[in-house]
C-alpha cells in the first residue's frame, strides 16, 4: 500500500493508495490545512478558531472546532486518526515523505549544503526536486485571507530563495544556458525582482552573449525608472560595470571580479551556528524587512522585538540580519544601545559614531545635534543600509536615530514594549516551547550525550522554562564539563535558593539581566513593591484582582503598577487581566522580597491573599451547589475586597480559570501556617471539585486540609474533611479507604453534635455500598439518610436520598419503584431550585426507561437532562448521559445517532482526561463492527 500524500505546494489534495480524498467543506480545508502547515508542532485551540473564524467567532467556537475536527477525521477515513488531540489543541502526525512541504524543506536544506561545499550539480539536482513538488500557486483553493496573506507568502517567498539557489547552483555547474528559460518565465511572474534580472544578465555573459548581457541591464532599468522611478540597486550597477570594465571571455564571473573601492560596514555580531526555534518570528521579520524599497509609503521599515532579559532578542535581531544583509549592499550597522544598563547611549554620540562609520571624515562630523542627525540621515537617504540597534531603552533614546529614507531598515530590540515607536512590523520574544528547548540543549551539549541522559536532561529543562539565556548558560556549563554527569547540575538546581547561582557563567548571568529590568522600574515603591510581592506567590499565575488583594491595593494603583512590570518584560500578560512570572523570574522576585521587605509585611500580603482565595470560592460554592453545607468563615478584612459573581456560569468559569491556584492557595496556606485558611479553602472546594470531577486536586486538597485540622485542634472541621477525603477517594473508586474515612467522620460528627454532616457523610458511606453492588444494604442506609434529612428539614437532603433509593431499586429489578422514587426525587429538586441534581435523576429516569425499552420516554428525559447538564456546568454528568443516550438510540437501531452521541461523550472525558473515555470508545468500535 502506497504512503498517504499530503499536498500543500499548490491546491490542497489528500491521496491514499493512488486516489484523492475529497475535501469539499471550505471551513474544513481551512482546518486541514492550518494543522498541515504548523505539523509538527500542535496547534492551539485558540489558534485554529481565531484562524478558522478571524473576527466571526461563533457562539460556542470550541464546540464548533470539536465539531469540525470530528467531520476532518471522519472524512479522511482511515488517515482521520492522524489528527490526534493534545492537552493545548491538535496536531496532524505525518512523516516526513508524507507531506510535500515537508519534503520540499528537507531538500531545500540539502541543496544548501550541497551548495555550501561546492557540489553545485548535486545542489541543483535536489533544489530541482524541491521545485518539482509545486503544483500551482499555494492556499488558491483554502478560503482563509490570513492564511492566504500570510504563510501562502512565506511559502511563496520560500519558492523564490530556492529558485535563486537552484539556478545559481546551475550557473556555477557551468550550465547557464540552461537556465535562460526559467528565467524568462520566472521574470514575467516577477518583473521587479532584481536577482532573476542579474541571475538572467549573468547568465547571458557567461554564454559569451556580452552584448546581451548589458541590453538586459539596459531593459531592466528602463522597466525599473518606468515603473518605480529609481535606478536598479547597487548589486545591478555593479554588475554592469563589471561587464563593462572586464573586457575579459564569458569564462570570468563579473560578480566575483568585482572589488568595491569603499569599505562597506559589515559590523552584525556572528550568527549563532545553534539558533534553533523562532520559525514564524523569522519568518515576518524578513517578509517585512524583504520589502520593496521603492514601495508606494514614505517611511522607512521599522521592526521592533520586545522581551524580557535573556529572551533571545539579540540572538533573533542578529540571525534575521544576516538572513536579510543580500537585500541591503550598503552595508550592516549594529549598535548596542545598553539600554538595560546604568549607563545607557546617548543618542547624539551614537549617530558622530555611525556617520564616521559610514565614512564622514571625523572632524567633519557636527558637533550640534541637530546637524548631526540631519546629516546622518542625508547620508542615509541614498543608501540601502541594515541598522540593527540593540538593547534600546525607550522610544526616546531610538526616535532620533531612525532614517527617513525608505531605502533603508532598522531592527530595534528592547525589554520595554516600545509603543509609540513607528514599528512596521514587531515580534515578542516568548519562552521555548519544550521541542525547541530540547533542540538547543542538544545542539550545545551534543545529541550524543545528551541522549545518554534523557532524564536529567528533562529536569534541567524544566527549571529552564523555556528562557533561552538560562538554556544556553545551563547547556555551556555541561559542554564544558565533558567529565561532569547533566545529573550533577540537575541535583544543584533543586535547590532553590541557590538556582540563580547556577545560572552565571563568563559575562552571561541570569541575576544580573534580571537586576537590569527589576532596577529601571518607573515607580519603585508601587511597581517594584508589587513584582516582590510576587515572589511570594507560588500559583502559576495571578488575576488582577488576586495581585490587588496581595498588594493592599486598589484597581487603579495595581493595574499601574502591572503595566510597568508587563512594559519591562518582568512580567506577562497570557490573557487579558491573568498575569505571571517566569519561573526563574520568580526565584529573583522571592529573593528581592527577603532581601528588601520585613517578615511581618510579607506575612501580611501572603495572608490577604489567602483570604481573598477562600471568600472568591466560598462565594462561587454558593452558587455552584447553592445547597451545599455552609462553612463559617470570618468578613473579610480591611484591604481584601471579597470577589461576587452574577450567577452560576460565572462562578464555575472562575473556578476553572483559577484551578490551579486554588490548590497553590491550599498549600501555601499550609506552609505559611495558617491552618484555619487551609483547612476551610480545602473544604470550600468540595462543591467544584465534586462538579467539575477534579479528583486529583480534590484528593490533595483534602489530605492537606485533614492535617491541618488536626494542627488547629478542630475536632468538628476535621470529621468534615474526613468526609471531604473519603469522596474524593470514592471518586477515584478506592472503596476501602473511603468506607474508613467515612466510618471516622461519623464518628467524630456524633462525637461534636455535628447534626448536620452525620446524614451527609451517611448518604456517602451508602453510596460506596452501592459502587460495591451492595444494593440491599445501600438501599437501607439511603432511607436511614432520608429519615435523619427529614427530622432536620433538610429538603435537599431528602431529595438526593430518594434519589439514591431509586437507583438501589433499579439496579435490583424493581424499575416501577425506580421510577417512582426518581419521580419524588424530581419533584423535590424542582421545588427547591436544584438544577444540578435535576439534571443527574432526569438522566437515571431516562437509563431506567431505556433499560425497559421506553425509548421514546428515555429520549425525551435524556435530553433535557443533557441540557441541564450543560447549562449547570456539569461536563462529568453531560458525558454520562450522551453514553447513556448513545445506548438508548443504539437499541432503538438509530446507529448513526448513537455514534454521535458517544463520540461527543469520548470528546468531553477526553477533554477531561477522565479514564471513563474508555467506555465510549469501546462502544463506538462495537457498533463500527456490527453495522458497517
Amino acid at each position: 500500500m502506497e504512503s498517504p500524500i499530503f499536498g500543500i505546494l499548490g491546491p490542497l489534495c489528500v491521496r491514499m493508495d493512488g486516489a484523492e480524498i475529497p475535501i469539499a467543506a471550505a471551513k474544513l480545508r481551512v482546518l486541514l490545512a492550518i494543522l498541515l502547515l504548523r505539523t509538527p508542532q500542535a496547534v492551539t485551540i485558540d489558534e485554529l478558531t481565531d484562524l478558522l473564524w478571524e473576527d466571526r467567532l461563533p457562539r460556542k467556537a470550541r464546540a464548533a472546532l470539536n465539531t469540525y475536527v470530528g467531520r476532518l477525521r471522519q472524512m479522511l477515513g482511515p488517515l482521520g486518526g492522524r489528527i490526534r488531540t493534545v492537552p493545548v489543541g491538535y496536531v496532524i502526525d505525518l512523516h516526513a515523505d508524507e507531506l510535500d512541504l515537508a519534503r520540499f524543506l528537507e531538500l531545500r536544506v540539502t541543496g544548501q549544503a550541497k551548495a555550501a561545499e561546492g557540489s553545485h550539480a548535486a545542489a541543483a539536482k535536489a533544489l530541482r526536486s524541491a521545485l518539482g513538488l509545486w503544483r500551482g500557486e499555494p492556499l488558491a483553493d483554502v478560503a482563509s485571507g490570513r492564511l492566504q496573506r500570510d504563510d501562502g507568502y512565506v511559502l511563496t517567498q520560500l519558492r523564490v530563495s530556492v529558485w535563486e539557489a537552484c539556478l545559481d547552483a546551475e550557473i556555477a555547474d557551468g550550465r547557464p544556458q540552461d537556465v535562460l528559460g526559467d528565467l524568462a518565465q520566472l521574470l514575467a511572474a516577477y518583473p521587479l525582482h532584481e536577482r532573476f534580472h542579474e541571475q538572467l544578465i549573468t547568465a547571458l555573459h557567461r554564454t559569451g552573449r556580452r552584448a546581451d548581457a548589458l541590453a538586459a541591464f539596459q531593459a531592466t532599468r528602463a522597466t525599473f525608472v518606468e515603473e518605480l522611478g529609481v535606478e536598479p540597486g547597487a548589486a545591478l550597477q555593479r554588475l554592469q560595470q563589471a561587464i563593462l570594465t572586464e573586457g575579459a571571455g564569458p569564462a570570468t564571473n563579473p560578480i566575483a571580479a568585482h572589488r568595491r573601492v569603499a569599505v562597506v560596514p559589515a559590523q552584525l555580531p556572528a550568527d549563532l551556528g545553534d539558533f534553533t526555534g523562532q520559525t514564524s518570528s523569522v519568518n515576518s521579520l524578513c517578509r517585512a524587512l524583504a520589502a520593496d524599497p521603492a514601495r508606494s509609503d514614505a517611511t522607512p521599515v521599522v521592526a521592533a522585538i520586545t522581551g524580557a532579559g535573556g529572551a533571545g532578542k539579540t540572538s533573533l535581531a542578529v540571525h534575521v540580519g544576516h538572513r536579510v544583509r543580500g537585500g541591503f549592499p550598503d552595508g550592516q550597522l549594529y549598535v548596542s544601545m545598553r539600554g538595560s544598563s546604568e549607563f545607557p547611549m546617548d543618542p547624539g554620540e551614537v549617530a558622530g559614531r555611525l556617520l564616521r562609520e559610514l565614512g564622514v571624515d571625523p572632524a567633519q562630523v557636527p558637533a550640534d545635534q541637530t546637524e548631526r542627525f540631519s546629516l546622518y540621515r542625508s547620508l542615509l537617504a541614498g543608501r540601502r543600509t541594515l541598522l540593527v540597534f540593540d538593547d534600546v531603552r525607550d522610544t526616546v533614546q531610538i526616535r532620533s536615530l531612525l532614517p527617513g529614507s525608505t531605502r533603508s531598515a532598522v531592527i530595534v530590540t528592547s525589554r520595554d514594549d516600545l509603543a509609540t515607536l513607528p514599528a512596521k512590523v514587531r515580534v515578542g520574544v516568548d519562552l521555548m516551547d519544550d521541542e525547541t528547548a530540547a533542540a538547543l540543549f542538544a545542539a550545545i551539549v551534543g545529541r550524543q550525550r545528551a541522549g545518554t541522559e534523557p532524564g536529567a536532561v528533562e529536569r534541567v529543562l524544566r527549571v529552564c522554562a523555556g528562557l533561552p539565556l538560562a538554556i544556553r548558560i545551563a547547556a555551556a556549563r555541561i559542554a564544558a564539563r565533558p567529565d561532569r554527569s547533566i545529573q550533577t547540575l540537575a541535583d544543584r538546581l533543586t535547590d532553590v535558593r541557590s538556582r540563580l547561582d547556577q545560572f552565571d557563567l563568563d559575562d552571561l548571568g541570569i541575576r544580573a539581566s534580571f537586576l537590569a529590568s527589576y532596577a529601571r522600574l518607573p515607580d519603585n515603591t508601587r511597581a517594584a513593591r508589587t513584582f516582590r510581592a510576587l515572589g511570594l506567590w507560588p500559583g502559576p499565575d495571578i488575576g488582577l484582582a488576586g495581585m490587588g488583594a496581595l498588594i493592599g491595593n486598589g484597581a487603579a494603583a495595581t493595574e499601574s503598577a502591572s503595566d510597568a512590570l508587563v512594559t519591562s518584560h518582568l512580567m506577562q500578560c497570557p490573557a487579558p487581566d491573568r498575569y505571571r512570572l517566569h519561573d526563574l523570574i520568580h526565584v529573583y522576585a522571592r529573593e528581592r522580597t527577603e532581601q528588601e521587605d520585613a517578615p511581618a509585611a510579607r506575612q501580611a500580603a501572603v495572608e490577604r491573599l489567602l483570604v481573598w482565595y477562600l471568600h472568591a470560592a466560598s462565594n462561587a460554592a454558593d452558587l455552584i451547589r447553592p445547597h451545599h453545607l455552609p462553612i463559617p468563615i470570618d468578613p473579610a478584612p480591611a484591604g481584601v475586597t471579597a470577589l461576587v459573581f452574577d450567577d452560576h456560569a460565572a462562578a464555575l468559569d472562575w473556578c476553572q480559570l483559577e484551578q490551579a491556584n486554588l490548590i497553590a492557595a491550599v498549600r501555601l496556606a499550609a506552609s505559611a501556617g495558617s491552618y484555619g485558611v487551609a483547612w476551610q479553602l480545602a473544604l470550600t472546594l468540595w462543591s467544584y471539585y465534586y462538579v467539575a470531577k477534579i479528583r486529583d486536586d480534590w484528593t490533595a486538597a483534602s489530605e492537606i486540609g485533614l492535617a491541618c485540622a488536626r494542627l488547629a485542634a478542630d475536632r468538628r472541621a476535621e470529621g468534615a474533611l474526613l468526609a471531604c477525603l473519603g469522596t474524593a477517594l470514592c471518586e477515584n473508586r478506592r472503596y476501602d479507604e473511603a468506607i474508613d474515612h467515612y466510618q471516622q467522620a461519623l464518628d467524630l460528627h456524633r462525637e461534636t453534635g455535628d447534626a448536620q454532616r452525620e446524614p451527609v457523610t451517611l448518604n456517602s458511606l451508602a453510596v460506596v455500598y452501592g459502587e460495591r453492588g451492595q444494593f440491599q444494604l445501600a438501599r437501607d442506609t439511603f432511607a436511614e439518610v432520608r429519615t435523619l434529612h427529614a427530622r432536620s428539614g433538610n429538603r435537599q437532603g431528602v431529595g438526593l436520598a430518594i434519589a439514591n433509593m431509586a437507583l438501589c431499586f433499579a439496579e435490583l429489578g424493581d424499575t416501577d419503584a425506580a421510577i417512582r422514587h426518581n419521580h419524588e426525587a424530581l419533584g423535590i429538586y424542582s421545588e427547591i431550585g436544584d438544577r444540578y441534581s435535576e439534571a443527574i435523576t432526569l438522566g437515571n429516569i431516562g437509563d431506567v426507561y431505556a433499560s425497559t425499552g421506553a425509548h421514546d420516554r428515555a429520549l425525551e428525559a435524556l435530553t433535557v437532562a443533557i441540557a441541564l447538564h450543560e447549562s449547570v456546568g456539569n461536563r462529568h454528568g453531560q458525558a454520562r448521559t450522551l453514553v447513556i443516550l448513545g445506548r438508548n438510540q443504539d437499541a432503538a437501531g438509530e446507529h448513526a445517532a448513537a455514534r454521535r452521541s458517544w463520540r461527543a461523550a469520548m470528546q468531553i472525558f477526553e477533554d477531561l482526561n477522565d479514564p471513563e473515555a474508555a467506555e465510549p470508545r469501546d462502544l463506538l468500535h462495537s457498533v463500527d463492527t456490527m453495522h458497517l
